[in-house]
């Protein structure tokens, strides 16, 4: 049945994974047109022709998902529906293309179109206006100007008409002013001139803007289709995916059922097993945690069971001989009356100190680094007389022992250093044992001075032993 249901997943993943793709290509498709509409837009809002390069793109890699998408298919109607969006979005570019040089003709955007010749041509027209210093003449300019920028601002054909009727009102507005008629010639020629070019410019306005009409009817037929067979194949992958689940979770259930009956029969024979080894280690648990906080008079009874349990409980009973040992010799070193301490050899920082050194430090509180308090972690540079050179020294055993004298203060200390061998030999780390010889060293120096007073002076002394009376 197991084997069964993993063959059941695996045509179930392949559908699902069918489906996303097919789900993700519809989705590449109508991303692609989406972001050829974007660059529509921006060529239409910036003028530049950079955005026709980028909508070929855009329409390029619309087209190449949409072949893909096609090839995935196998159903027929639906390969039919696809390629007619293929059509669709084909007849879109186009259109797009006629739009573009539409656009170009236009010449909004580019200084070679009607719109920039239009504009010339106006400013042209109302420097002659205002040159005939006729008010008729510069109504008729004024008027037609308007009509040009309201027309480029709705695009609408009612102002083509208007700039028509204008350009007559604006000549017989020429034919009565008080000009010679060379002038009034000049400015119907230039009237004509540009009413010719206003017309053209508006046809290929209006013209343009039927055709993004058209644009837009595109969209509708391409993109809610797109949209759709996305959403029906991304419903198709979830449902495979859900049975998929379903049949995951009952192959569960036949293997968790197979393993509980294997388990409880596992578990039968351990309880019993265990029964004869949980009670000792408990025991020996109870018995390492007493000795591990320093309780040696615990009893470690003896076992005479013959397995790894026996040979614990007599590692145990060695064990409690060791540590009371250790502990006995801690308790030495801590209560010796002079001053020891270690140091970590790795950082060089003290480690241990026993009571003796914290008394003593205590005496030297004013000329240590730190507080005598928080010596412990402290580096043991302060307390050698040259740093550099014993420092070496401390990582060689075989230089040990050594001593020397350092001053701290007014305190002289005198320092034994001697090094600290583990079982096998190895070498642990260094010991100093030192004393404050302060007043030590101040007796010796007065003795000498005494002898070295006697020894100078101008008057013969000498002395004789009181038993015998000898010199």
């Amino acid at each position: 049945v197991y084997a069964f249901k993993v063959a059941e997943q695996k045509k179930l993943q392949s559908v699902a994974h069918q489906a996303t793709e097919l789900a993700t290509l519809a989705n590449a498709v109508s991303r692609g047109v989406q972001e050829a509409r974007g660059n529509e837009q921006n060529f239409f809002i910036m003028g530049e022709e950079v955005y026709t390069v980028y909508h070929a793109r855009s329409i390029e890699a619309s087209l190449g998902a949409l072949k893909k998408f096609t090839k995935a298919l196998s159903d027929a109607e639906l390969v039919k529906n696809v390629e007619a969006i293929g059509a669709d979005i084909h007849d879109y570019a186009a259109d797009f293309a006629k739009i573009v040089a539409l656009k170009k003709q236009s010449g909004i955007g580019w200084e070679e179109g009607l719109l920039p010749k239009v504009r010339r041509e106006g400013d042209a027209l109302d420097a002659l206006g205002l040159k005939s210093k006729d008010s008729g003449v510069l109504a008729g300019v004024v008027n037609m100007r308007r009509t040009e920028r309201s027309f480029l601002t709705e695009f609408t054909p009612r102002f083509v008409f208007s700039m028509k009727n204008e350009a007559r009102l604006t000549v017989e507005a020429i034919d009565k002013a008080p000009l010679p008629q060379a002038a009034r010639d000049e400015i119907k020629a230039k009237v004509a001139e540009y009413h010719d070019l206003f017309e053209k410019m508006g046809e290929v306005e209006l013209a343009l803007r039927e055709q993004r009409t058209q644009l837009e009817d595109y969209y509708t037929k391409v993109l809610p289709p797109l949209a759709e067979l996305a959403k029906n194949f991304r419903s198709a992958a979830l449902a495979a995916e859900a049975k998929v689940t379903a049949s995951q979770q009952q192959a569960s259930r036949i293997i968790a059922g197979t393993i509980g009956g294997v388990m409880l029969v596992c578990l039968l024979v351990t309880f019993f097993v265990a029964r004869g080894i949980s009670g000792p280690v408990r025991n020996l648990t109870r018995i390492l945690t007493r000795l591990a906080e320093g309780d040696t008079d615990i009893s470690v009874p003896r076992d005479m069971r013959r397995d790894e349990i026996g040979e614990i409980h007599e590692a145990t009973r060695a064990l409690r001989t060791a540590v009371g040992d250790a502990f006995r010799l801690r308790r030495m070193v801590e209560d010796m009356p002079s001053p020891v301490m270690t140091i970590n050899l790795e950082n060089r920082t003290i480690n241990y100190m026993n009571r003796a050194s914290e008394q003593a430090f205590a005496r030297l509180a004013a000329h240590l680094p730190v507080a005598h308090e928080e010596l412990l972690g402290a580096a043991i540079g302060f307390f050698l007389s040259d740093a550099e050179a014993q420092d070496d020294l401390l990582a060689q055993p075989d230089a040990m022992p050594f001593s020397y004298d350092k001053t701290l203060g007014d305190d002289v200390v005198r320092v034994e250093v001697s090094a600290i061998l583990d079982r096998k030999g190895d070498y642990m780390g260094p010991m100093f044992a030192w004393s404050i010889v302060t007043e030590q060293l101040r007796a010796e120096r007065e003795a000498q001075r005494l002898i070295n007073m006697v020894e100078e002076m101008p008057t013969a002394v000498m002395t004789l032993r009181r038993l015998d009376n000898t010199i």
